[in-house]
């Protein structure tokens, strides 16, 4: 998507952050002007990604035992299970990986039973579990 505002508008013009999804989970910021994106807007040329859902993950196998990602409604997770599990607050889903004979279980939790895990499984990580 090139387009060009002008020379004084990229430099002077006022910035806002727009997320795409880099097709690994994760998401890429860029960083445009206003005016370039009202303009990339008004000819259809921007992506909507209304359709994302940002999802932390527990994940004893990951670095530090957590990550996060994003998934698509629709396609990574359904609807249903969005609109059951999404916390009020964050907007956000919360998750944990469970391993049984090498094999990994997703599991879609509510955030207060994610944050007792999160707590327990940074304890073990850190060497403090009992």
């Amino acid at each position: 998507m090139t387009l060009s505002l002008g020379f004084w508008d990229r430099l002077f013009g006022k910035k806002t952050t727009l997320e795409q999804p880099d097709g690994k989970g994760g998401i890429v910021k860029y960083v445009v002007t206003e005016k370039w994106h009202a303009e990339m807007g008004k000819q259809g040329k921007l992506q909507v990604l209304s359709n994302l859902i940002r999802v932390h993950i527990l994940d004893p196998l990951a670095k530090g035992g957590y990550q996060i990602k994003h998934w698509t409604i629709g396609e990574d997770i359904s609807e249903d299970l969005v609109t059951q599990y999404k916390d009020q607050q964050t907007n956000e889903l919360y998750a944990m990986i469970a391993y049984e004979g090498g094999e990994g279980k997703t599991m879609i939790l509510k955030k207060a039973l994610f944050d007792q895990a999160y707590t327990k499984i940074i304890a073990i990580n850190k060497g403090e579990a009992n």
